[in-house]
């Protein structure tokens, strides 16, 4: 008759192979295409997020550069008003790219990675890679 199979204390999942070829940070993740895609997506989203982020935070110094060319030069209200709209655009556009950035991170940690409670070792210390 077969052993049962060692299971974890915590979790109670299967052990994947001998204990003695194991790690404790060893762990298996199996995951569907639909999860792998989706993993994948969100990645590629973080990436345009942060792009974006970067791209229109490296923009307002020549908006601010453009603000003072239009007060000292053109002095117009017009023109004034327009360059403040394009600042205000430009800041409003970077915080929802950051908050967008985030949220990404967020259900990446959330449904991908390993949860703190399973790194912890069993004096409540984390665990450390070396």
């Amino acid at each position: 008759m077969a052993r049962a199979p060692a299971r974890r204390q915590r979790t109670g999942n299967r052990r994947r192979g001998a204990k003695r070829n194991q790690t404790r940070h060893h762990r298996h993740m199996h995951l569907s295409q639909a999860q792998i895609d989706f993993m994948d997506e969100l990645h590629r989203r973080a990436l345009y997020e942060g792009s974006v982020a970067y791209v229109s935070i490296l923009a307002v110094p020549q908006l601010i550069l453009l603000y003072a060319y239009v007060r000292d030069t053109i002095g117009d209200d017009l023109s004034h008003g327009l360059v403040m709209a394009l600042l205000g655009i430009n800041l409003a556009t970077f915080m929802s790219a950051v908050n967008n950035f985030q949220v990404c991170q967020r259900f990446d940690y959330i449904l991908h990675d390993i949860p703190p409670e399973e790194e912890v070792r069993g004096n409540g210390v984390f665990a450390k890679w070396y």
